[in-house]
């Protein structure tokens, strides 16, 4: 069953996670947790299928115990111990038993834990269950045809419906800023939209490619998100007819206003 997304709220940020296996569910779930508004897109009618061949069926979810000299990087190994050490495995497995529900129990012979259960479908139906409790969307039967980096964050296509809007981080914001396909009207409309995020206001601001342009200077100016600093820096550069409009906006800040009507005064008087 398809879950449609509701409307976006421009308060919290937009995760579209694609792929409800293992990592996608676990990633589902912290990003909902962390407050995000979540999205899991998954192919299948159900997701998880390889949880549900794992273990020979049993799903051997983690090892009973870690030794770090068995893991390999051709990267840095100092990185690595960082990443193998963020989560303790005694944190994990608290996590699957006491989050999800699920008893573990150790395979001596493997030196494994599987679930008590010996049923990997307890565990994929675990984490889409948990995922959905935090406040995930899951969007099974769904498949992405693509998905690129824009101004407004990230641009993901499916099969027989619109596209869905993920946020992008400052980097990738600033990576669709330089991007030579970019248009001025593309951007001016991303900058215009009610749910237009403050980090591509800013970006937009600080570029030097679209920083100087009059259209995208005016969608700045009149982005409500846009923090006043960056109007009241950019007000006295804009031309009178768009002034006029400024100070008779009454959907503008006052103090908007009130610095629109003072540029067209000190403009009046030195004609």
């Amino acid at each position: 069953m398809i879950a449609e997304p509701g409307a976006s709220n421009p308060s919290r940020r937009r995760v579209v996670v694609i792929g409800a296996g293992a990592a996608g569910s676990m990633a589902a779930i912290f990003a909902a947790t962390s407050g995000a508004e979540t999205l899991l897109l998954e192919r299948t009618a159900d997701g998880g299928r390889k949880i549900l061949i794992s273990g020979g069926g049993r799903c051997n979810i983690l090892p009973a115990r870690v030794d770090e000299s068995r893991f390999v990087t051709d990267s840095s190994p100092h990185l690595l111990r960082k990443i193998v050490r963020s989560w303790p495995l005694r944190e994990q497995v608290a996590f699957f038993e006491k989050e999800m529900g699920i008893p573990l129990a150790e395979e001596q012979e493997s030196a494994k834990l599987f679930p008590v259960s010996n049923r990997a479908r307890d565990v994929r139906d675990g984490l889409l269950d948990l995922a959905a409790r935090r406040g995930a969307t899951v969007m099974t039967g769904t498949t992405v045809t693509d998905y690129a980096p824009g101004p407004d964050g990230w641009r993901i296509e499916r099969e027989g419906g619109p596209p869905l809007l993920a946020d992008a981080d400052t980097h990738v914001v600033e990576a669709a800023l330089i991007n030579p396909r970019l248009r001025e009207e593309d951007l001016t409309t991303a900058l215009r939209r009610d749910d237009a995020r403050t980090t591509l206001v800013e970006a937009a601001a600080a570029s030097t490619r679209w920083a100087p342009s009059y259209a995208v200077k005016l969608a700045i100016v009149l982005q409500p998100r846009t923090p006043l600093p960056l109007v009241l820096e950019r007000i006295s550069s804009l031309v009178p007819r768009d002034l006029r409009r400024l100070a008779l906006d009454p959907s503008l800040r006052p103090l908007i206003q009130a610095a629109a009507r003072k540029v067209i005064e000190q403009e009046s008087e030195t004609s």
